[in-house]
């Protein structure tokens, strides 16, 4: 090898806030219980039934319907 010079490089920090800190802030956020148990399980109850209901209209559609190979679909149906 040649003669390498390490030097060495300092970033002066531009945050008034330590690496610790910071993570700890992001922890404790993170770590909170959800405010109402039983509000998010009924948020999730009506987008399960809505899920559902989209599921039902797809796979209703001509398109998705020739896409999975069922018979009797006509094609016209499909640029509708």
């Amino acid at each position: 090898s040649g003669n390498m010079t390490s030097t060495k490089v300092t970033l002066k920090g531009t945050s008034t806030v330590s690496l610790n800190e910071r993570f700890t802030c992001m922890l404790k956020s993170q770590l909170q219980p959800p405010a109402d148990v039983k509000v998010s399980m009924q948020e999730q109850h009506v987008a399960s039934a809505r899920n559902r209901h989209l599921a039902l209209q797809m796979e209703n559609r001509p398109s998705v319907q020739a896409a999975l190979g069922n018979k009797g679909v006509a094609t016209e149906e499909l640029y509708s």
